[in-house]
């Protein structure tokens, strides 16, 4: 099939993570509610044609493309999972956010024609075909919107200029000074340091989140658990720092 010089650079760059605005310079956005136009405009030229991550692309991605049609997609994927990646993308992976692209009725068209037309969910006993994955990478287990209004646990408050100190001392040798995960360390690290501009953090990491990922580090990563250094009250310092420097920064409050 012979796709239209837009299309492709609207799809490849897309794919790579290439920001939305400089794409929406270069190409068009379908007005087409239908799950298999938006997949074949947009997804099959990582994911393939026929969903199991075929594609020419494919072999130019760092991470392969997700195979629609395996069985662990299947049991891994829930509807609520697929719609959040799609709407936010996927952290260290080339899967980038179509929120501001194609919009929340378009996503949950287009994820339930995967989910329709390539996993083989008729495998599956009917109470787990929308159920979490039971094993969670620290990235995988990011799936669903966060209250971002939430206060910190157990009643504290942080102040932004002590969590700055200490940030910067420590948490940016991985995190990066910018919040980017680009530390002079991340060269050296796998999975990478998160970075807290992606929208995908911003959209789970609320203080709650912050404080628990801070106090007790992630499973299958390089991060530690810092409540065997810091006092909760400390670590609530780190978090306002991360939530209103980073994650955000409209929301900063004055020390």
């Amino acid at each position: 099939m012979k796709y239209p010089l837009p299309f492709l650079l609207t799809t490849i760059f897309g794919c790579l993570g290439v920001s939305q605005p400089l794409l929406a310079a270069n190409s068009h956005t379908t007005d087409s509610m239908d799950g298999h136009d938006i997949y074949q405009n947009y997804c099959s030229v990582c994911h393939g044609e026929k969903g199991n991550g075929q594609s020419r692309a494919t072999g130019g991605l760092a991470v392969p493309p997700r195979d629609f049609t395996s069985l662990a997609s299947a049991q891994e994927l829930s509807r609520e999972r697929m719609i959040f990646s799609v709407s936010y993308g996927r952290p260290n992976t080339p899967m980038t956010s179509w929120i501001n692209r194609l919009g929340q009725e378009r996503i949950e068209v287009v994820v339930d024609h995967i989910r329709s037309t390539f996993m083989p969910l008729d495998q599956l006993p009917q109470a787990a075909t929308n159920a979490a994955p039971v094993t969670e990478t620290p990235d995988e287990k990011d799936s669903k919107v966060a209250d971002m209004s939430l206060e910190m646990p157990m009643g504290l408050e942080g102040k932004t200029a002590w969590g700055e100190t200490f940030y910067n001392s420590t948490c940016a040798n991985c995190h990066g000074t910018e919040g980017d995960g680009n530390g002079p360390r991340s060269t050296f690290i796998f999975p990478k340091p998160r970075d807290f501009h992606h929208p995908a953090a911003q959209q789970t990491l609320n203080r709650p989140e912050l404080f628990k990922l801070i106090s007790q580090g992630s499973h299958g990563s390089e991060m530690p658990a810092w409540d065997k250094v810091l006092t909760y009250q400390e670590v609530a310092h780190v978090t306002e720092y991360v939530f209103s420097t980073f994650i955000r920064p409209e929301k900063q409050a004055s020390d």
